[in-house]
């Protein structure tokens, strides 16, 4: 309980780019999802009563394969990346 959270809060990465979100994540056995933009449907933030205590808030990706959430972020930052996200996905079914 005291170990595992820091370790696993150090090793979640997440880097939006012009086509796509990258996310890794994993301690022991990584995993990497790259989701292009042109895959989005949704982009939206959540917050529960305990991620409302510390003003954290996760932001959800949703594509047709399922969702990825980016979770933990301070409440700007995440109103932020769901913003970029979003328009970086409706910038990409424009220039289809």
């Amino acid at each position: 309980l005291v170990v595992l959270p820091p370790i696993r809060y150090v090793r979640w990465r997440y880097e939006l780019h012009d086509d796509y979100l990258d996310i890794a994540k994993g301690i022991i056995w990584r995993k990497r999802y790259i989701i292009p933009f042109i895959r989005v449907q949704n982009t939206d933030t959540r917050q529960g009563p305990i991620l409302r205590a510390f003003g954290l808030s996760s932001v959800t990706v949703a594509t047709a394969a399922g969702e990825h959430v980016i979770p933990g972020l301070a409440n700007d930052v995440a109103d932020q990346v769901r913003d970029r996200a979003a328009e970086l996905a409706r910038i990409a079914r424009e220039d289809m």
